[in-house]
């Protein structure tokens, strides 16, 4: 093919007329954060259900995020805030820890509980 040449057609695509190269679109799945799946551990389920908000704002948070991470991996609080792994804990951070604590302290023992549910 010649530099700056365009492919009309290519064997084995057709137009339907639409955006999409099939002949039917694609039925897409919305699952809302909390909603409660098949894979929830009992810390996923009660976070979702006693924390929903602080739940959706730390999966939404970079600090919190690598906080959960961080901890589910067998790290201590003390390295995971370090200013070289996550920094210290944001107000987001904070506050989903705390409500865990209050909401769920068997089910989560701490905020990298969660970790399980987002691998």
């Amino acid at each position: 093919m010649k530099e700056g040449s365009v492919v009309l057609r290519h064997k084995g695509c057709r137009d339907t007329g639409t955006p999409y190269p099939q002949d039917v679109q694609p039925e897409l799945t919305v699952q809302r954060l909390c909603d409660a799946a098949p894979e929830d551990d009992e810390c996923a389920s009660c976070a979702k259900t006693s924390c929903c908000s602080e739940y959706d704002a730390c999966a939404g948070d970079a600090n919190c995020v690598c906080l959960v991470d961080c901890l589910s991996d067998g790290n201590a609080l003390s390295v995971c805030t370090l200013p070289e792994s996550c920094g210290s804990a944001d107000q987001v951070s904070t506050d989903a820890a705390s409500c865990l604590d209050d909401a769920c302290p068997a089910q989560c023992p701490s905020l990298g509980a969660l970790g399980a549910a987002w691998k």
